[in-house]
């Protein structure tokens, strides 16, 4: 009397059996385990779809298998991976348009062949991690992709979790970077755990991403390789987090680069009906040496094979800024010229527009998509304000959308290529000079850069250099920030990139002069951290100036490889003799160390521990607590911290580097082995009138008003 009746068995059942279920009433069915759960999610459509995403992609005919910088087949080390095992996450990294994400559609379209093939293979689920900073939880990520973009009949997020447990699916999230965007590394590290929360039982989660999503090698380590960090820097297996598997995809080689421009070429090139003649003679000009270097990255590459089955002259000599800027004009030239397009906006007009919308997402922490009701309008009105339409604001963002370098579908719109975004976000930045979204003056500007990837930086030093209004653009950013007194964020790359377009004329601002650490080049950074180090030894260095490289110091990531020379730089020894000398004769004074003595007040601010356990003479030295101790005193600066704040010395290493003689370590030995010296020395909260702030003596800036500083201890 049963409605409906279903017999699950291990394994397939005998042809006997399967008869006899024939025979019986329409209410009885038979699935093996495998059948039944797959039956219950219903992917096969889902499936197809992927398969014919890839297909009409056509990377098949030009894929060059990746290889990770040891050397080994990328695709072999995860196929080997999904059935051994290692249950650990897998985590491939690679820089810009090195084929990441190729590589992760191509192994979601073979994953989803085998198992359209055979219903016991694992089913791959593609993720776009940039859309998650748009979602609060993980169950609304998979629901817009499995329900609102491809149906999946059957989706439910306890099933998929199930389903995952069970070894039914690999997960392949691509753009870890991309997620990341806009996030603190702590609420990074957080989204990163949930995502971790798949790997479960027999799941396999691989994760795709730029490295430099993750900063510091501390960072990397604690997302990735699942450590934890002391107090003191001490390093410690955390048990809530796997220990991913990681590898990073190497460039390519100029061979490489010839057998997808050869495949490229000759698949795009027949589609479009171009003869073999010509495709032979491009493929001649593309491999010429000159292109080596930038063939490095798989999406170079694809961009120059585009470039050259459109343009009917040689290319010539390009660079990588020329090949996006000849690129993105070639894409907006098509789009202009498509039929329905309205003729009067012109490719400036669109170029304006896509240049905008490139920047708006970067600040809106999406990364690369948004729906199209989203985009402001002011947006639309600006990038064709002077040209005459009859478009209300509703028919104008949809038209300019249509012509907009973005892929579309169900209302959603996103970059294909997160590097051609980034150009657009750079010439955006460039050609407003970075007053686009925190308001006007130097806090807006320090409001907007924060949003800039590392790859925008470099694109701004290139239009910097490359375009007519490159100094004059950079002048103007530097005056509005060369008299700014207030609080530095973190992510100044664009600066940087205009105070190095400058030239000489800005270096005396204490901020520009920070700038000069934080910029792109690793050899100019170090330089300027060099140049750091020797102002904190200088005692001529005006205070202001000095203690901003004290608060630069604490938090450059130069700064653990030669901490024992700032410190070294730091100590003035009769300085030090003098304040140990009186707190020998009355330790109970308070205050031994003056405000005033910026320098000293610093170095002692920063000493947290004596130690002479075993007989050997050891300090403990927080730079949180120095970079505090210089933001106390100037009142503004730099005001995150830096992890491990805190690490261990021994006195011996800085006389060394100090060339001490045996005299003046005997005067300053008591402040390194009696805590009773150290407590007495250290400084208590003052309030301290600031300054009139730095004026920078170049007649080019005009330097801000002065302001009052805070008490002691106090941010504001």
């Amino acid at each position: 009397q049963a409605d409906r009746a279903i017999m699950l068995s291990r394994d397939e059942i005998t042809a006997q059996g399967k008869l006899a279920i024939d025979d019986s009433p329409d209410n009885l069915s038979h699935f093996t385990w495998d059948a039944f759960q797959r039956s219950i999610f219903a992917p096969d459509d889902y499936l197809r779809a992927i398969v014919d995403e890839y297909e009409r992609s056509g990377i098949e005919g030009s894929f060059v298998p990746p290889r990770t910088v040891h050397q080994e087949d990328l695709g072999r080390l995860i196929e080997d991976w999904i059935e051994g095992e290692d249950r650990a996450p897998f985590a491939v990294f690679g820089g810009y348009g090195t084929g990441k994400s190729t590589f992760a559609q191509r192994l979601a379209a073979q994953l989803a062949e085998k198992s359209l093939r055979d219903p016991r293979a694992r089913i791959p689920i593609l993720v776009p991690l940039g859309e998650l900073s748009e979602e609060s939880r993980l169950e609304g990520l998979f629901g817009n992709l499995l329900t609102a973009r491809y149906r999946v009949p059957g989706y439910h997020y306890e099933v998929f979790k199930r389903l995952n447990r069970a070894g039914r699916l690999v997960v392949i999230c691509d753009g870890l970077d991309e997620m990341k965007h806009g996030m603190t590394p702590s609420v990074f590290q957080r989204e990163v755990r949930r995502l971790f929360a798949l790997q479960e039982d027999a799941s396999r989660l691989i994760l795709l991403g730029r490295r430099n999503a993750l900063g510091s090698d501390q960072e990397f380590r604690a997302v990735i390789k699942g450590k934890s960090f002391g107090a003191t820097g001490d390093e410690f297996d955390n048990p809530g987090q796997p220990n991913c598997i990681d590898v990073t995809i190497d460039k390519w080689n100029f061979s490489e680069a010839m057998v997808f421009i050869k495949g490229y070429l000759a698949f795009h090139g027949r589609r479009r009906g171009i003869t073999d003649d010509k495709l032979a003679q491009r493929i001649k000009e593309l491999t010429s040496p000159r292109f080596e270097e930038l063939l490095e990255r798989p999406v170079h590459a694809q961009m120059l094979c585009q470039i050259a089955l459109v343009s009917t002259e040689p290319i010539g000599d390009i660079d990588e800024f020329g090949l996006y800027d000849r690129f993105i004009t070639f894409l907006l030239e098509r789009e202009t010229e498509k039929m329905g397009r309205y003729a009067a906006f012109s490719v400036e007009a669109r170029r304006k527009f896509n240049a905008a919308v490139s920047w708006w997402l970067l600040t809106k922490q999406s990364a690369i998509g948004t729906s199209i009701d989203n985009i402001p309008i002011l947006i639309c009105r600006s990038a064709v304000e002077g040209i005459a339409h009859d478009f209300d604001d509703e028919a104008l963002r949809v038209e300019l959308v249509a012509g907009c370098l973005v892929e579309k579908y169900n209302g959603h719109v996103y970059f294909g290529h997160r590097s051609i975004q980034e150009f657009l976000a750079a010439e955006h930045l460039f050609k407003t000079s970075y007053t686009t979204s925190g308001g006007s003056g130097a806090k807006g500007l320090l409001a907007t850069v924060e949003f800039a990837t590392p790859e925008v930086s470099k694109f701004l030093r290139h239009f910097f250099d490359k375009h007519p209004d490159g100094r004059k653009n950079a002048l103007t950013i530097c005056r509005l920030l060369s008299g700014f007194t207030g609080d530095m964020p973190l992510a100044i790359g664009p600066l940087a990139e205009a105070h190095r377009a400058c030239g000489e004329g800005f270096r005396g601002s204490p901020w520009l002069y920070y700038a000069q650490i934080r910029g792109t080049d690793p050899d100019w950074s170090l330089a300027g951290f060099e140049h750091i180090i020797r102002d904190l030894g200088n005692r001529s260095t005006p205070r202001e100036v000095w203690l901003l490289a004290a608060q630069a110091a604490a938090t450059s990531e130069h700064t653990h490889a030669r901490r024992n020379q700032i410190v070294a730089n730091v100590l003035q020894v009769s300085d030090l003799a003098e304040y140990v000398q009186r707190a020998q004769s009355d330790p109970s004074r308070v205050d031994v160390v003056s405000a005033d003595d910026h320098v000293t007040y610093c170095l002692v601010a920063a000493i947290t521990m004596t130690d002479q356990t075993f007989q050997t003479e050891r300090v403990q030295f927080d730079w949180n607590a120095f970079r505090e101790a210089a933001y106390q005193l100037l009142g503004y600066g730099l005001v995150w911290e830096q992890r491990p704040s805190q690490f261990n010395l021994v006195p011996q290493q800085l006389y060394s580097l100090l060339g001490w003689s045996t005299g003046e370590l005997d005067r300053v030995r008591p402040f390194f082995n009696s805590p009773a010296i150290v407590q007495a020395l250290r400084p208590r909260a003052v309030a301290v009138e600031r300054k009139r702030p730095f004026r920078d003596k170049s007649p080019e800036v005009n330097a801000g008003k002065p302001t009052l500083r805070l008490p002691g201890g106090v941010k504001g």
